[in-house]
């Protein structure tokens, strides 16, 4: 809403992520008693379907992640250089970044425990299910923006600035959902677990709304060059809000127990972006770029710094009603294992209510509706997204 120069503004934004963790104690898959890898792979006396020396016509990994991942295995107790070097062949031929250190942890700690299990009795379905907490980690923050903005324009420099101070009042969780969980359907209710959703209080559980306000600004600057070209630069999150994580745990008595696991920063982001205007705005060509790069305190590893361009097409452009159909390409230059991804949107102006609806990979997401089976996994894109807005903008 904007009176004069000013204007106020809301914005709600639902961060999350999904982490998964293997339990290779005791209690976990440890438990299943086989003999080892050699009920995995047919050399030295084993009995299994892998062939160490020709893994899907390959028998030694390719990438330098690869090789050192199979000489890291093959020192550990109970292990061959061949059955090390096979099973850095399938994360190869997985597409999986063996580089990551996470998952060549987790791949270390798997190996171990199959390498040194021997045993021959047979593991119970609540040894292996109710005492397992293989999972994941659900690590959530929702966000609320309070924005109080002041903006000028400079006739003499065609040049616009402008400026929002805001307030953010976040709520954070990690919950554990594991195998175990499932016991007497103690999982049944996945989303009304998760603590974040539960923003205003709602939940009785101690420190499920510790909703904790920050302040941060926004700031932004466009300039019209020329009557169809238009630059603009905008800086988001000026000053870093950091957010205590919190970690809900329930005792043996159901006792919840809330402690902090970290935290996570929104930090700073600043885009500069470029747009040509032609036919009083029917059809509007844009380009953009960030110039720091992002990354995220919820997902481990992520890093993202994104280069896109776009087209709107706005046939109809009345004071009361404007349909938009657009389209664009954009490409994180800090993945260099992720494809360029495709986006498609449709906009609705109606009187000061503007409406959205925007997706990624709009290909990908059809074929999914009309079914996709194992051999179509591979096609599954890096990124995936889809977005509603719905905006309310009018002044006085």
């Amino acid at each position: 809403v904007r009176v004069g120069p000013f204007a106020l503004g809301f914005a709600g934004y639902q961060y999350g992520s999904v982490d998964p963790v293997v339990d290779v104690g005791a209690g976990g898959f440890n438990s299943i008693a086989t003999a080892g890898f050699n009920s995995v792979f047919s050399d030295g006396g084993g009995t299994g379907p892998i062939d160490p020396n020709n893994v899907g016509g390959q028998s030694a990994p390719t990438t330098p992640a690869g090789q050192s991942l199979a000489t890291q295995l093959a020192a550990l107790p109970g292990m061959t250089q061949d059955r090390a070097e096979a099973i850095a062949i399938l994360g190869e031929q997985a597409g999986v970044d063996l580089s990551n250190p996470t998952l060549r942890d987790t791949i270390n700690n798997i190996t171990t425990a199959t390498a040194q299990n021997t045993s021959a009795a047979p593991a119970s379905a609540e040894t292996l299910f109710f005492n397992n907490q293989t999972g994941v980690d659900v690590k959530t923050l929702t966000l609320l923006e309070i924005q109080m903005g002041y903006g000028h324009y400079f006739e003499e420099f065609n040049l616009g600035l402008g400026v929002a101070p805001k307030v953010l009042l976040g709520s954070t969780s990690v919950d554990r959902f594991a195998l175990a969980d499932f016991q007497n359907n103690q999982a049944s209710d996945f989303i009304d677990d998760i603590d974040a959703f539960d923003f205003f209080g709602s939940s009785s559980d101690p420190g499920d709304t510790d909703v904790a306000p920050r302040f941060s600004f926004d700031a932004g600057a466009a300039w019209n060059a020329t009557d169809f070209w238009r630059l603009g630069l905008v800086g988001k999150n000026i000053i870093p809000a950091t957010f205590d994580l919190k970690n809900r745990t329930t005792t043996a008595n159901n006792k919840v127990v809330v402690t902090n696991a970290g935290d996570v920063t929104i930090g700073p982001a600043v885009r500069a972006g470029t747009a040509l205007h032609f036919l009083r705005d029917r059809i509007v060509l844009s380009a953009d770029y960030d110039l720091l790069p992002q990354r995220s305190d919820l997902l481990t590893g992520f890093e993202s710094q994104l280069a896109g361009a776009g087209v709107e097409l706005t046939p109809i452009a009345s004071d009361w009603f404007a349909p938009s159909l657009r389209a664009g390409i954009y490409k994180n230059l800090r993945g260099s294992k992720e494809d360029s991804v495709l986006t498609l949107g449709l906009g609705l102006r109606v009187l000061f209510v503007e409406f959205g609806f925007a997706v990624a990979q709009p290909r990908f997401i059809m074929d999914a509706l009309k079914g996709l089976d194992e051999n179509d996994l591979d096609k599954t894109p890096q990124r995936m997204n889809a977005a509603f807005t719905i905006g309310i903008n009018t002044s006085f």
